[in-house]
């Protein structure tokens, strides 16, 4: 469920409550009375809580990322679905909250780029993410390198796939997938691997769909800059070897994917 979706919810139950309660606060019984101003007292609550998330930290961040993307050159997206439609594993469905925010794109340092903002939640966890994308070649296969964390141990411990470097210490860090192993060893080669390691505040590189995602537990929207000059160094350390066997290199983002015809 995304953010936007459960403020309508939630300010539409109140309604609801309202339409429902208010009467029986006027004309019902002693009891009747207590129970519905209860009910309304609880419903206003709950959405006065939403309001003031919403005016005091949603809509001041959505003004300092745009603020920040205008020194970057970058403007806010007209529509964030296509950036939810992207077949990255970062974006998979997962949770019970799902949310893609201050999408926000444009030419940076010569080449197309985009920023955003995630989040996903379960009923007792909440991650949130900084993101930057940068091109490749669109013939480029598939590719993950995630820290190490719970979840990719789980996955792991599931039987999904990894791919094993010959360094141990960066296996220890870092969890690979690709759909291509080849792809995967080429792009790290030593050089690769020990700046990934160095860059420890980074949770995650991802390759899909002619696009190259970095993302970070979320950082200030004037901090993303500093996303996208990882995304820009991760991108200038592949290997020549990689475009001569999978292809060149992509000079802008290739069309946003249809945001119906992807579940991610």
């Amino acid at each position: 469920m995304r953010t936007r979706t459960a403020y309508r919810l939630l300010f539409g139950l109140f309604a609801v409550l309202l339409v429902f309660a208010v009467p029986f606060a006027i004309t019902g019984t002693g009891e009747d009375r207590r129970t519905a101003l209860g009910i309304v007292a609880v419903a206003a609550t709950i959405a006065g809580l939403t309001w003031l998330d919403r005016e005091f930290r949603v809509e001041p961040r959505r003004r300092a990322a745009e603020a920040a993307g205008e020194m970057l050159g970058l403007r806010p997206s007209g529509d964030d679905s296509w950036v939810r439609a992207l077949g990255f594993d970062l974006l998979r469905a997962r949770g019970t909250v799902q949310d893609v925010t201050n999408v926000l794109e444009g030419m940076w340092r010569g080449q197309s780029a985009a920023t955003f903002e995630y989040r996903w939640a379960t009923e007792d966890t909440e991650r949130r993410y900084s993101c930057a994308l940068l091109p490749v070649p669109t013939s480029w296969p598939r590719l993950a390198i995630m820290r190490e964390s719970t979840l990719t141990r789980l996955a792991r411990d599931a039987g999904v796939g990894d791919v094993e470097t010959e360094w141990e210490a960066f296996n220890r860090v870092f969890r690979v997938t690709s759909g291509d192993v080849r792809f995967a060893s080429s792009i790290l080669d030593g050089r690769m691997m020990e700046w990934l390691i160095a860059r420890s505040p980074i949770d995650g590189f991802e390759i899909a769909e002619g696009r190259l995602l970095v993302y970070t537990a979320q950082v200030y929207p004037w901090e993303i800059e500093r996303v996208l000059e990882i995304a820009l160094e991760f991108q200038a350390r592949i290997p020549a070897v990689v475009s001569s066997l999978f292809g060149g290199a992509a000079p802008s983002l290739p069309p946003r994917p249809d945001a119906g015809s992807s579940s991610g």
